[in-house]
C-alpha cells in the first residue's frame, strides 16, 4: 500500500459519517486488491449505496414506513426531545422538560469527560479482576476486554450501558437479550476450556488479529 492510497483510506474512514459502511469496502478493496481508488469513487459509492437503502425503503414504506409498528419503540426518544424542546405543555408545578432536557445536558456534557478521557477506568470498570491480577481465568471470566464480562458493575460509562439504547426497549426484550448473553457465556466458556480445535492460544474475546503460532500480527509484515 503506497502512501498516496493510505491517505486515500484514512480521509474515507475518518470523515465519512458512521452509517456509510462502504468505508469498510474500499479499506479491504485497497488492501487485498491493492487497488488505488479516487475520492470521487468512494464518494459516489458511499452516496449509491445510502440511496439504494432510501430507495428500497420508498418502495416499501407501506410496510416499514407507515406501519407504527416498524417505528415503535426506537423512534420514542426522537419525538419526546422533539416535543420538549419544541411542543407547548401546560404550565405545571416544578421543572419543565425543556429545563430538565438541557439541566441533565449540562451534567452529562461534564461527567462524560470523566470515563473518556480523564479517568478511564470508569469506562471498563474490571474491579473484580484486581483481586488477583496474574489470575487468567479470573481475567476471562470477570474481565470486559478480553472475556466475558461477568461483572455485576461493569461500567459507569453512560455510553456503554447504554449501548442497546437501555431506556428505549421494552424489559422483555432486554430479558430476553440477558437470558441469551448467558446461555452464550456458558457454550463459550465450556468451549474455550476443553481447548477445542486448539483455540487456548488465543485471547477467550478479541477483536486483534493473531498468527497461527498465538503472536499478534503484523499487519505492515509481508508473511
Amino acid at each position: 500500500m503506497n502512501s498516496k492510497g493510505a491517505n486515500v483510506c484514512h480521509f474515507t474512514i475518518r470523515h465519512l459519517p458512521r452509517y456509510f459502511y462502504t468505508h469498510y469496502n474500499i479499506l479491504t478493496q485497497k488492501i487485498f486488491y491493492h487497488s488505488s481508488f479516487s475520492f470521487g469513487y468512494q464518494f459516489l459509492l458511499s452516496l449509491a449505496v445510502q440511496f439504494i437503502g432510501f430507495g428500497f425503503a420508498g418502495i416499501l414504506r407501506r410496510f416499514v414506513v407507515y406501519s407504527s409498528r416498524t417505528l415503535w419503540p426506537t423512534v420514542m426518544p426522537t419525538i419526546a426531545i422533539n416535543k420538549a424542546l419544541l411542543g407547548k405543555e401546560k404550565y405545571e408545578s416544578g421543572m419543565s422538560r425543556y429545563n430538565f432536557f438541557f439541566l441533565t445536558f449540562f451534567i452529562m456534557f461534564i461527567y462524560n469527560w470523566f470515563p473518556t478521557f480523564i479517568l478511564n477506568i470508569l469506562n471498563t470498570f474490571n474491579w473484580m479482576t484486581w483481586i488477583k491480577p496474574s489470575n487468567i481465568n479470573l481475567a476471562n471470566i470477570t474481565g470486559s476486554v478480553t472475556g466475558i464480562g461477568i461483572n455485576p458493575i461493569s461500567s459507569f460509562d453512560w455510553n456503554v450501558l447504554s449501548f442497546n439504547s437501555l431506556l428505549v426497549f421494552p424489559f422483555w426484550s432486554y430479558l430476553t437479550q440477558y437470558l441469551g448473553s448467558i446461555l452464550a457465556a456458558l457454550i463459550v466458556v465450556a468451549v474455550y476450556y476443553s481447548n477445542y480445535m486448539n483455540c487456548q492460544y488465543l485471547p477467550m474475546f478479541t477483536n486483534s488479529l493473531y498468527t497461527n503460532t498465538g503472536e499478534s500480527f503484523k499487519v505492515t509484515k509481508r508473511y
